[in-house]
């Protein structure tokens, strides 16, 4: 769904095997970001855990929210969504997506 520029050079080569190791590790030492692991898709595991950590937290007061480029994401149920690249210098700059506000 999203991508990563690369230039010609950096495309002809495969990732390293331990990319993704390392970038769990990475996130996983920040306090306030949660890691779902998922075999297959992971969009409605993700929009669960995000449901679930806004459980009986009022509507504009949510703590969590789904930071991402994927459509999917505008219908899921109690799940604040945020398209990639609207966070400037920690604040949004676009509209939370919320369910309500997409699908009737």
């Amino acid at each position: 769904k999203g991508s990563v520029e690369l230039n010609n050079q950096q495309s002809n080569f495969p990732l390293p095997r331990l990319i993704f190791n390392q970038l769990k590790s990475t996130l996983s030492s920040f306090e306030r970001v949660g890691i779902v692991n998922c075999e297959f898709e992971a969009d409605r595991d993700i929009a669960l855990a995000c449901a679930i950590g806004n459980k009986n937290i009022d509507r504009d007061r949510e703590t969590h929210f789904c930071y991402g480029f994927d459509s999917d994401f505008y219908v899921f149920k109690d799940c604040p969504y945020i398209e990639f690249g609207k966070i400037k210098e920690g604040l949004v700059v676009s509209t939370i997506w919320r369910r309500n506000i997409t699908a009737y």
